[in-house]
């Protein structure tokens, strides 16, 4: 029974593999051996993100969407134990808090670069989703969608990143090498356009 002050996120609900929940363990069994490390709650990292961050620079209509964003950014550091994870994508016209909300993740998601740029390059947004596995955010959605040399790479990229273990392969244009991209990672996207991608593997 759900009760009044929560909100259900549809999704992936099968339980996670016997590796990941090992992996857990033997990570936070790591982790608890050194001396310096200090423990905190989640719910209190939970309710610091909330107060501090979220509330602070952010104005959802509900409170169960702002809940979701600060779970969602706590989320981003236990990535690699997803087998899914889905994008989170903010849609609507001009000036209604998109590019706002994506610098707030880019300032606190897990490998975030601290800005927020829709003019990454074809090869350079998979070089940083292969190499860090951490936030890749992806502006203006629907002017990328206009351009038909990055909408391929980015669509490869949202068909793809949402997955573990998830690769994409690119010709190098240079020496006509197949290039290949290890490419999980937690994605936002702001946008005025939405498609199926965003509906089948995100919150918007």
């Amino acid at each position: 029974q759900v009760g009044k002050d929560q909100m259900v996120v549809k999704g992936y609900t099968s339980p996670l593999s016997e590796l990941t929940q090992t992996g857990i363990v033997n990570l936070t069994r790591t982790v608890g051996k050194k001396d310096k490390f200090k423990f905190e709650k989640i719910s209190e990292i939970f309710e610091d993100l909330l107060m501090k961050v979220i509330f602070y620079y952010l104005d959802y209509r509900e409170d169960a969407e702002a809940y979701l964003v600060a779970l969602w950014i706590i989320g981003t550091y236990f990535r690699v134990f997803w087998i899914w994870y889905p994008y989170l994508t903010f849609a609507g016209l001009r000036d209604v808090g998109k590019s706002t909300s994506l610098t707030v993740l880019a300032n606190s998601c897990f490998n975030a670069s601290g800005y927020v740029s829709g003019s990454s390059s074809e090869a350079s947004i998979l070089r940083k989703s292969a190499s860090s596995k951490g936030l890749v955010i992806v502006d203006h959605y629907e002017e990328i969608k206009k351009n038909q040399d990055k909408r391929q790479v980015y669509t490869q990229l949202l068909e793809n990143a949402w997955r573990l273990n998830a690769s994409v392969e690119r010709v190098n244009t240079t020496n006509f090498d197949v290039e290949v991209y290890n490419i999980p990672s937690s994605i936002a996207i702001g946008t005025r356009y939405e498609d199926e991608v965003l509906d089948e593997k995100g919150i918007k």
